[in-house]
């Protein structure tokens, strides 16, 4: 307490307060003498972010991984439901609890990389790619290390006749980008050059220069 101040417009009698964190608040008597208040707030945050570390914390990075891997494996309307659990991958029971998850996640090597390059930041990656979301089929990767596992990447020739067995592997390569590659090889209508070179997917057969 630092000095008693005019009434509220409730004319209460009320004190102006230090908090242990410094900062200054005007508490009511009466809380003060029944302990409601015991803080400026300061001690409600630290209990919530506490609750948040503990639980692994709605919002944070790894809370959006968890909930990511839940929704492509248990939910039909999500947009990539059909190559998870369309396809039997499942996420195991022990992992429906987020404070579970969180353990495994920082035991093996998580850590937010969210200020680093979209390529560095980690990603959930099944070593069986037909196996669960479970501990021991799980482990971190970057997303340029997690593309190579992709069902979906294909070997790609370039238009000189080299041919990468990924499209990652063409692309650090080249000095370019695992989706400027693919686009290149979708494309149809004109050739598009990327990092120097015509490109199309293995199946496509040789690009003519």
């Amino acid at each position: 307490m630092i000095r008693q101040v005019e009434n509220d417009r409730r004319n209460r009698p009320q004190q102006l307060c230090r908090c242990e964190c410094s900062n200054e608040r005007l508490v009511l008597n009466n809380s003060l003498k029944t302990g409601n208040s015991r803080s400026c707030g300061c001690l409600a945050r630290e209990r919530a972010a506490a609750t948040q570390y503990r639980h692994g914390g709605k919002g944070t990075p790894l809370w959006r991984v968890w909930r990511g891997i839940r929704n492509r494996c248990e939910n039909p309307a999500n947009s990539d439901f059909r190559h998870y659990g369309g396809r039997g991958i499942m996420v195991c029971a022990e992992w429906h609890d987020l404070a579970f998850f969180r353990d495994w996640a920082v035991a093996n090597g998580w850590e937010d990389r969210s200020h680093l390059p979209r390529s560095e930041h980690l990603t959930i990656d099944r070593i069986d790619n037909d196996g669960p979301y479970s501990p021991e089929n799980c482990r971190w990767a970057t997303r340029s290390t997690q593309c190579r596992n992709r069902r979906s990447n294909r070997a790609v020739r370039r238009s000189d006749g080299k041919t990468y067995g990924t499209i990652v592997a063409a692309a650090e390569d080249v000095g370019t980008s695992y989706s400027e590659i693919r686009a290149a090889c979708l494309c149809r209508r004109k050739r598009k050059i990327v990092g120097g070179y015509g490109w199309a997917f293995v199946r496509n057969g040789p690009i003519a220069d």
